[in-house]
């Protein structure tokens, strides 16, 4: 039987008029992509865990320099 890892967390903007996007990748498999997030999204992935190194990476989409003055 393998054990059974679950990654979760929420996803949210303090200016959903800003059109900013997100990708979650665990060991370079996407499991979640917006184009624009807008409202607070509770995210869930369950994974089998072998015990071994994982790799989780965060990419924010659309974003300029503008949406940081």
């Amino acid at each position: 039987m393998k054990n059974t890892a679950v990654f979760s967390c929420q996803i949210g903007t303090t200016d959903n008029s800003a059109p900013l996007g997100m990708e979650i990748w665990l060991d370079q498999e996407q499991i979640f992509n917006s184009e624009h997030i807008v409202d607070t999204i509770d995210f869930r992935h369950e994974f089998c865990e072998d015990e071994a190194d994982h790799e989780l990476r965060f990419v924010m989409k659309n974003k300029t320099e503008s949406h940081t003055q």
